[in-house]
């Protein structure tokens, strides 16, 4: 089976990598708070069968005929560079990386790519670099696993974060830039506000002649969320993510846009249309 789904956007040229570790979960895992009901209602609503849901680990590439752009970079040990190797992209070509968020799974292989400039929220930077804030991050991060992990995981994850935070990003701050989201670091591509699953997570818009694809990363999880006020058992801010994910769906619509998910089942490709008062979930090949 490919590991890399490649599509056109306008001029652009991109492709969704896997970065392996997939796995399977249940609906009743992901949304703890929902009761069987209103489970077994959504799922009648989206003609689903299945209680399980498969979890992907998505990275987007574009090339925009001048850079060779990564949405994020995977885990450190992750697939993501033998995959895009297999579809002749080799991690010293990559040119251009936004990130989103400071999870491990999207910031983790930073390092793997040695020539790529960092594009960062400026308010996303400022968290993580500052010794205090980076300590509000962290404690929400393990408060939200403190249930879910070992004592000694919750240490390893604490560590890695303070890392990320302390260490990684100053060996690469002479190659960062700091931007304003809405702003196009790269003509047609920028980050769209969209707190709630961490409060340094953001979305990303790629645009090119009339095509428009949202990329919403870790916001909306599943089908589901697009028309119920659910957040999921992995948002740190699950009022929040409620609002943020209503504004991204009008977003969507307004725009006509592509959807892509991070951890949506590969290739992680959706279209959403409204169809009287209802929204429709259409998976692209």
């Amino acid at each position: 089976m490919s590991k890399a789904h490649t599509f056109k956007l306008g001029k652009f040229s991109c492709a969704v990598i896997s970065d392996g570790a997939s796995r399977t979960m249940s609906l009743a895992a992901v949304f703890p708070a929902v009761s069987k009901d209103d489970l077994h209602t959504a799922k009648d609503y989206f003609k689903i069968s299945t209680d399980d849901v498969e979890v992907g680990y998505n990275v987007l590439f574009i090339d925009t005929g001048l850079q060779k752009v990564l949405i994020d970079t995977g885990l450190e040990n992750g697939d993501l560079v033998q995959n895009l190797a297999e579809i002749g992209i080799n991690a010293e070509s990559i040119d251009t990386i936004f990130i989103t968020h400071g999870d491990s799974d999207h910031v983790g292989g930073m390092l793997n790519f040695p020539n790529a400039r960092f594009i960062f929220p400026t308010d996303a930077w400022t968290q993580w670099t500052n010794p205090e804030s980076r300590q509000a991050l962290n404690d929400q991060f393990i408060h939200l696993f403190a249930n879910m992990r070992s004592k000694e995981q919750l240490e390893a994850m604490a560590q890695s974060r303070e890392k990320h935070g302390a260490e990684i990003l100053a060996a690469v701050k002479t190659r960062t830039n700091l931007i304003d989201i809405e702003y196009e670091a790269i003509p047609g591509i920028k980050f769209i506000a969209a707190p709630g699953h961490r409060s340094d997570h953001f979305a990303v818009e790629i645009s090119s002649e009339d095509e428009t694809l949202i990329h919403v990363v870790d916001s909306i999880r599943h089908p589901f969320q697009t028309n119920y006020a659910w957040p999921s058992f992995i948002d740190s801010f699950p009022e929040q993510i409620v609002e943020t994910n209503k504004l991204l769906v009008g977003r969507i619509l307004e725009k006509k846009a592509r959807v892509m998910g991070a951890h949506f089942p590969f290739p992680a490709l959706a279209k959403l249309s409204r169809q009287k008062d209802k929204l429709v979930w259409e998976w692209q090949a």
